[in-house]
């Protein structure tokens, strides 16, 4: 396993619309990684996690949305809920958001759920 250093966030996340069957209590010991080539559409990666690099800027809505890329050099859209605390205001959330996750960071998803979000991209929840 490898160690976290303060460039890296872990996330463990849930699908709202289009829903995994269960959400793990796992912990990361024993995951194995998955590239994200290898995720299937409607499906969560058991036992699995994606590592990244985050290469674009957060765009802040309800959650916010990210593009990754993996070691072999594929990319997808990542969506992340409750990841942040409420700020008074949309420019302060986003401020925040830059801060939280900057471009260049490394992230490991535990067990990705692998979807087509509402504006007809793949991506991960």
């Amino acid at each position: 396993r490898k160690m976290m250093t303060p460039n890296m966030f872990r996330v463990k996340n849930t699908d709202s619309t289009v829903r995994k069957r269960t959400v793990s209590a796992r912990s990361w010991e024993g995951l194995r990684p998955i590239k994200l080539s290898n995720l299937q559409l409607f499906s969560t990666a058991k036992g699995r996690m994606v590592e990244a690099v985050i290469i674009s800027d957060v765009r802040v809505s309800v959650g916010i949305t990210i593009l990754i890329e993996d070691a072999e050099g594929d990319y997808v859209q990542v969506a992340l809920y409750n990841c942040l605390p409420l700020a008074p205001d949309h420019a302060a959330m986003e401020s925040l958001a830059k801060r939280k996750f900057p471009l260049g960071m490394k992230l490991q998803l535990m067990e990705p759920y692998y979807k087509i979000f509402r504006d007809g991209n793949r991506g991960i929840r």
